[in-house]
Parts: C-alpha cells; structure tokens; sequence
C-alpha cells in the first residue's frame, strides 16, 4: 500500500443469509466488537484472509498477541524512511514498517500519562501510528499538521512529498472480485 503498487484483487462471495461454509471472524475482531458474529455475514471472503488479516490488525490493533507472541503488537510508519523511498526502482526501504511490543519500553515512552500517544514523541522519533491512516478519528487524535512538524521550513519539499503519499494511503483502492450465489437468484 505504501508502495503503491497494485495488489491484485480481492475474492469475495455474496451469500445472502445461510453460509454453504463454516465462517469464521478475522482474529481480533472479538476484541474490539463482542457483538460480531460469524453466521451474521453478506460476503465470504475467498481469496484475501491472510492480507485482510494483517492489515485488520495493524489498523485496528486489537488488543490480542500475535501468534506465538506474549503481548499485543502496534505498527508504526518511520516517516524519515517514507520519504527515503527509491522512486527510480519503486521501492521503499525496508525498516519503513516497524512494530513495538506494549511491553517494551520504547512504547511505553511514546505514550502520555494518559496512555495516549504524547505527539511530540512521536515527532521527535518520526513515526506515525499506522492506524492513523485509516482511523475514523484520524484528526482528533493526530492531524496533517502533526506529522507535517516532523519537517522544519528548509525540508518544503520532504512536506509535499508526505503530504502526497497520506492522500495516497487514505485512498488506496483494493480491486475487488464479488461472486453472487445463484440460489438468491442475484445478479
């Protein structure tokens, strides 16, 4: 996403009311919604788990281990590495994508009294919580102008280049595959 680059589609499958499978939530999402049932579903996806699984849990950050980890895990973008990005051979380097433990103190020394994150050390360590990109409450908890402090007046052109690739992360476009279950004779 990053990146970018085209990711090929997602399969999904519309199937009204009764699954012909046995559904299952993405892992997490008990966490954050107790409400959230299986059975209560539209769409199957068929082909995507493993991706919507990764992403769901470094833009929602449930409060759940990994697999095979003791504590939960949060994802943050290094904005300095962002903007390192080699755009005649498309990539970006690879510790641009970074993840802390809640247990290790580098995290704890993001966060405020309040078990916030304290923005100016999140400035002062040129990160910005992966969350934020898509998170419904994006400018209550971090703005545009917030990340763009990570940059003085001398790096106006670093500012552009950032604020592009925030437009560009809020809009990406994941193409998606819908097949329609011909026993509700929809099309």
């Amino acid at each position: 996403i990053l990146e970018d680059s085209f990711i090929w589609a997602m399969l999904i499958f519309r199937i009204g009311k009764v699954s012909p499978f046995r559904t299952l939530l993405f892992d997490g999402v008990k966490e954050l919604n107790y409400h959230a049932n299986a059975t209560d579903t539209e769409y199957l996806v068929m082909d995507w788990q493993q991706r919507l699984t990764a992403l769901f849990y470094a833009i929602y950050w449930p409060n759940k281990p990994l697999i095979n980890y003791k504590n939960p895990y949060k994802f943050f973008i290094k904005i300095d590495k962002l903007l390192e990005r080699d755009y005649e051979n498309d990539n970006i380097p690879e510790d641009t994508v970074i993840s802390y433990s809640i247990a290790e103190n580098k995290y704890k020394s993001l966060l405020n009294e309040n078990n916030k994150y304290n923005i100016e050390k999140l400035v002062e360590n040129k990160l910005f919580p992966f969350s934020f990109c898509w998170s419904t409450n994006f400018h209550e908890d971090f703005d545009y102008d917030d990340v763009i402090q990570l940059f003085t007046e001398e790096y106006k052109e670093e500012k552009i280049k950032l604020k592009k690739i925030i437009k560009r992360v809020e809009n990406f476009e994941i193409n998606i595959l819908k097949i329609e279950d011909n026993k509700n004779n929809e099309v």
